[in-house]
C-alpha cells in the first residue's frame, strides 16, 4: 500500500512540473513557451509557444505584452518571391480542439525594443490576450533551439 501511495504522489508531483497553463476559467493551454537568447547588440527577438483551445468555442488570440520589451506584436511570416518578411496581425484565431504552433519562420510573438539582453536559462513573463478567455500570463524560457536560425522570423538581423 506504501509503495502505491508513493507512486501517485510521484506521478502527481511530476504532473505539477509539465502542467500546461489555462486561464482562469477559459479553455486556452499554453504550452513549451520559449524565446531565442538575444544576437549582438540586437533590441528585437521573438516568442514561440503552442497554443490549443481546449473549449467547445472558437477564440482568438489578439494581444500580447512583456515588460521584458517596449512592444509585443503576433507576426507571421510570408514568402515574398524569394525573401521572408513578417507582418503583423490582428489576430490568430482558434478553433475548438485545434493547437497553432507559433516557431521560427511562422507565427511568433515579436518582441521590440527588449530591454535588456535576452540569455540563455533565463525567464520572463509574457501576457497573452484572448478575446473569450481573457488575459493569460505565460513564463516564456530563453533557450537555444534545435532549428537555430531557420526561416528567420525571430528578427535578429
Amino acid at each position: 500500500m506504501k509503495t502505491i501511495v508513493f507512486a501517485v504522489v510521484a506521478v502527481l508531483a511530476l504532473g505539477a512540473q509539465v502542467t500546461p497553463v489555462l486561464a482562469q476559467g477559459a479553455k486556452i493551454e499554453v504550452t513549451d513557451a520559449w524565446a531565442r537568447p538575444s544576437i549582438g547588440q540586437s533590441r528585437n527577438s521573438a516568442a514561440y509557444m503552442t497554443l490549443t483551445n481546449r473549449g467547445a468555442e472558437p477564440d482568438r488570440l489578439v494581444a500580447a505584452s512583456t515588460p521584458a520589451a517596449g512592444k509585443a506584436e503576433v507576426h507571421t511570416t510570408v514568402r515574398d518571391g524569394e525573401v521572408l518578411r513578417m507582418r503583423e496581425v490582428q489576430g490568430v484565431d482558434l478553433k475548438p480542439g485545434e493547437a497553432v504552433t507559433f516557431a521560427p519562420g511562422r507565427l511568433h510573438v515579436m518582441l521590440i525594443d527588449v530591454r535588456e539582453p535576452l540569455k540563455a536559462g533565463q525567464q520572463f513573463p509574457l501576457t497573452l490576450r484572448f478575446e473569450k478567455a481573457g488575459e493569460q500570463q505565460v513564463t516564456v524560457s530563453v533557450r537555444q533551439s534545435a532549428a537555430h536560425g531557420h526561416g528567420g522570423s525571430d528578427h535578429h538581423h
